[in-house]
């Protein structure tokens, strides 16, 4: 069975480079302790917005946290530490002043699997909240160089196919993408057949290269 997470499809499925299509298999069929890193980079701001909406505190509790994380990157010694607690700190503080007056009820993690031919796809929203009396799956994006419109248009349908499967009632208007730097909430309007069917015929390419690499 071959493992590969809705994001790594999504990007997978918006590179235009043939080679770098297959290094990003490659880290998924050989992972490295780099790339273990890679994917928890921003494990202490998603944990940090995840207690802040559990816990019902006020925007300022969410920037006293990325203050504390920021002091603490004044005094660590090794670079890359430094540099990963500064860019965590700077998500915290991009989120509560783009999504931090948004009044969500914590809802438990949800955790969505699927499985197309050979390619078993994983997925956990960051956030599973609800917000008015909707009930909502939120993808949080932190990276400094806004995502391209396919990587957003596959990671939204994509993540929406899963999670309808585990539960049919789900519909797109469910599912989000939080674009923090920028502050775009991103929705899914409606489902796409063709992107469903890009979806499959990744899938199957995905496989034939596996393989190989």
């Amino acid at each position: 069975m071959i493992k590969i997470t809705v994001n790594g499809l999504a990007k997978y499925m918006a590179s235009q480079s043939e080679n770098q299509k297959r290094e990003m298999l490659k880290a998924f069929k050989y992972p490295n302790a780099v790339q273990r890193a890679k994917a928890k980079y921003y494990q202490r701001a998603m944990t940090t917005i995840r207690q802040y909406h559990g816990g019902g505190y006020t925007v300022d509790w969410l920037r006293s946290k990325a203050a504390s994380i920021r002091a603490e990157a004044g005094t660590e010694i090794n670079s890359s530490r430094q540099l990963l607690l500064q860019k965590n700190a700077k998500a915290i503080d991009s989120y509560a002043t783009h999504f931090g007056t948004r009044q969500f009820q914590s809802l438990p993690n949800v955790k969505a699997v699927s499985q197309i031919g050979e390619v078993e796809i994983r997925a956990w929203p960051e956030l599973h909240v609800r917000e008015r009396g909707k009930e909502l799956f939120i993808k949080l994006e932190f990276a400094a160089q806004q995502p391209n419109e396919r990587w957003e248009k596959v990671l939204g349908q994509a993540l929406y196919e899963l999670l309808a499967r585990t539960e049919a009632r789900r519909r797109p208007s469910n599912v989000r993408i939080f674009d923090v730097p920028r502050g775009r909430d991103l929705k899914l309007a409606r489902v796409r057949s063709r992107v469903t069917r890009d979806i499959e015929e990744a899938c199957r390419t995905i496989t034939d290269t596996w393989a190989r690499i």
